[in-house]
């Protein structure tokens, strides 16, 4: 018979496995090149080896320490790609990367107390923490976005305010180009039109084109995005403003 004891935080004691040591790293080496954090990801299968159990890894997740999503890259990427997994579940192909939250409680942990990891008794060292100057700004990991408008190129999902309210089931890079310049520059109102130019293509009408489909398939319509006058801006409005705004002037008339 197991005693009863009283619970414990199992962070400290997982700190010992190479396992987390491999998420941590992950993480470092992704500021490091200043890359988006899902490309350094870890196979599900490494944490394992790594002497982490699927149920360690639910915990982890359930207590936000880690994101978890399913890989879908095929060979035409270039850059990887995964679906989000919203349920405890690790099916074949499960990625984790370590949130901001796990990471600040990792490296909490290894400055008040530096952990040996099984990799420590074969000689490798964790890579030290870049100084405050040096290291690059922290990225929020895609499955958990600010506030507001957020595009994950790496899932193909728009959200807004956390919501998903579109997610490309096959390319539309059009589209996808605009959503990644508005992600790029922090969502700001407005952004000059990013489509490359095309021989034999009206620019103009290839923009607008492109807007109005961006505006079709949001469950729900969270988004407006609309192409000012001489078609070569476009900007984003929250679309519950925009509905406002049509009954005032409903009223006014």
């Amino acid at each position: 018979m197991w005693a009863r004891s009283k619970v414990t935080d199992p962070l400290p004691e997982l700190m010992r496995t190479r396992g987390l040591e491999l998420l941590w790293r992950a993480r470092v080496y992704s500021e490091h090149v200043r890359s988006d954090l899902w490309q350094f990801s870890v196979e599900m299968s490494a944490l394992i080896d790594g002497q982490l159990s699927v149920t360690d890894l639910r915990w982890l997740v359930a207590r936000g320490y880690a994101a978890h999503a399913i890989e879908a890259t095929r060979l035409t990427h270039s850059t990887r790609q995964f679906r989000q997994l919203s349920a405890l579940s690790f099916p074949s192909g499960t990625c984790l990367v370590l949130t901001e939250h796990g990471f600040d409680a990792v490296t909490t942990l290894l400055a008040e107390s530096p952990v040996e990891s099984e990799s420590a008794y074969n000689g490798s060292s964790i890579p030290a923490e870049p100084s405050e100057h040096e290291r690059p700004p922290t990225r929020i990991p895609k499955l958990h976005r600010r506030k507001g408008p957020s595009w994950n190129a790496d899932l193909q999902e728009l959200r807004m305010d956390g919501r998903l309210v579109k997610q490309f089931r096959r390319p539309a890079t059009s589209q996808e180009l605009i959503l990644a310049a508005f992600e790029e520059e922090n969502w700001p109102d407005k952004i000059e039109d990013p489509l490359p130019v095309l021989h034999g293509q009206d620019a103009k009408r290839r923009l607008h084109y492109t807007v109005h489909h961006l505006n079709r398939g949001q469950r729900p319509l969270l988004i407006r995005f609309h192409v000012n006058g001489n078609g070569e801006s476009i900007f984003w409005r929250p679309a519950r403003i925009r509905r406002l705004r049509s009954a005032r002037r409903a009223r006014k008339r």
